[in-house]
């Protein structure tokens, strides 16, 4: 097995049994092939959050806590995305074949975009999204909240963008990519 004393994970991802990637603290990134795992060299020694993807040559992970963190696999080789559009740290990320990339963050960031290109859409909650999910036609969610408060309080949101069942949820209009 690899070595990952002292290091914490926190999302898991994969294409089948033998294609899984993992993330988690100081930007470790591990790869399971089905047989064994093996560390991926990472662009970043920020933590990493959150990992999905496309399929086995398009992944994506986010993650950094004073700024953002997005890093993305071709199926080779990881590597740092930096865009200027992205400037609070990223809990939640999404994406499927012919859908864009959504990321969410500190302080109701919500960002879709492609590449280094990201639009922002209007800031609904200034809470944090901790994740973010689609369904690939134009229905997507956001959901997070206060994790800790000096008051004990503890606020949560669900956000969407699209047309979805009533519930508790405010909307968000999604920024065209």
């Amino acid at each position: 097995g690899v070595a990952t004393e002292h290091e914490r994970f926190f999302k898991v991802w994969g294409v089948s049994a033998a294609d899984v990637h993992v993330v988690g603290d100081r930007g470790t990134i591990l790869h399971f092939d089905g047989l064994s795992w093996t560390k991926a060299v990472s662009p970043t020694s920020e933590r990493l959050v959150t990992v999905v993807g496309r399929g086995a040559e398009d992944v994506y992970a986010v993650g950094g806590l004073s700024s953002a963190v997005l890093v993305h696999y071709d199926g080779h080789a990881w590597s740092a995305i930096e865009s200027t559009d992205l400037f609070e740290g990223l809990m939640g990320v999404w994406t499927a074949p012919n859908s864009p990339v959504i990321v969410t963050g500190f302080r109701g960031l919500i960002a879709v975009g492609e590449n280094k290109t990201f639009r922002i859409a209007e800031l609904v909650t200034d809470l944090c999204l901790h994740a973010t999910w689609g369904d690939g036609k134009g229905v997507y969610l956001a959901g997070g909240g206060n994790l800790f408060s000096s008051t004990g309080k503890r606020d949560g949101v669900i956000l969407a963008a699209g047309t979805v069942a009533a519930g508790p949820v405010k909307e968000w209009a999604a920024p065209e990519r």
